[in-house]
């Protein structure tokens, strides 16, 4: 993760290659037209393409204890932070290959990841995420011993930045544990495509409309996803007024059946504590 965007709150995501073994980024492939592709570059400001390999498909082996890929390799391209108008070149193979993380990705974001792998891969393959920032190692080697070492061949090159682990996330047990930011990511995948929150609105567009509806929601006295699953299940016509009070539109009758299913007082009385951003940093 880098970057730091406004809308997200946070790091956002990007990829680099990994020393690890068995080193693997969940994901999925789309078919995108030329028109598609130059609507798309508009919206990756900060980011260059970049062309990989990628295994498309599961293998028949695969269940949720299963993290091996498999299936067709086929040719595609990416998205990488970094432009070059930062100073990087597309292809190069230069390092460094992305940008260090600035600040952890938010709550929100990791729900949009974590909505759209779960919606293409088998449960319990992706129900962590770890964060990771890509960073220069602190003891890396001088110029000469790096030319020293590509001339005695690859396997001996100690590469200069590595991906570094800085925590892990998992999703809740429970939905009216995340914050109302990312209860906004779940309404909005749970929701019939092209549909609106709000009565004669625009289709709920992430992350756009995360910050007027939670303002929205606050105006009206809701602070948390837990007092939003209590008036919910008590009385949406209350909270639909309070709203209204404060000169904001009522929620429409899909997005309180939309609420009703993803959180409730059952929920939120059971005691479960959910969503977690683990940190791993090392300390000396």
């Amino acid at each position: 993760f880098c970057l730091n965007s406004g809308k997200w709150r946070g790091g956002v995501a990007s990829i680099a290659p990994s020393s690890e073994d068995n080193a693997v980024i969940y994901g999925l492939v789309a078919r995108l037209s030329p028109e598609e592709l130059q609507k798309l570059d508009s919206f990756e400001g900060c980011y260059r393409k970049e062309e990989v390999n990628v295994l498309v498909g599961i293998p028949d082996n695969a269940d949720s204890t299963s993290h091996s890929p498999g299936g067709s390799v086929l040719p595609a391209l990416t998205y990488v932070a970094g432009s070059e108008d930062l100073g990087f070149s597309v292809g190069a193979g230069t390092e460094p290959y992305t940008l260090p993380m600035k600040v952890p990705p938010s709550e929100e974001y990791l729900v949009a990841i974590h909505g759209m792998l779960r919606e293409h891969w088998p449960p319990g393959m992706v129900e962590q995420i770890t964060v990771r920032s890509y960073e220069k190692i602190p003891t890396a080697p001088s110029a000469e011993a790096l030319v020293d070492s590509c001339e005695a061949g690859p396997s001996n090159h100690v590469p200069r930045y590595h991906c570094e682990a800085r925590g892990t996330w998992s999703y809740p047990a429970c939905k009216s544990d995340l914050g109302l930011q990312a209860l906004c990511v779940e309404v909005a995948l749970a929701r019939p495509p092209g549909t609106s929150p709000l009565p004669d609105g625009d289709p709920w567009v992430m992350p756009r409309d995360i910050a007027p509806v939670v303002g929205a929601l606050e105006a009206a006295g809701i602070q948390s996803t837990k007092e939003l699953a209590r008036v919910i299940s008590r009385d949406p016509v209350e909270l639909n007024s309070a709203l209204e009070e404060n000169g904001h539109s009522a929620l429409g009758q899909e997005t309180i059946r939309v609420l009703k299913t993803l959180i409730s007082v059952r929920e939120e009385d059971s005691g479960v504590s959910g969503s977690a951003y683990e940190s791993s940093q090392e300390t000396s």
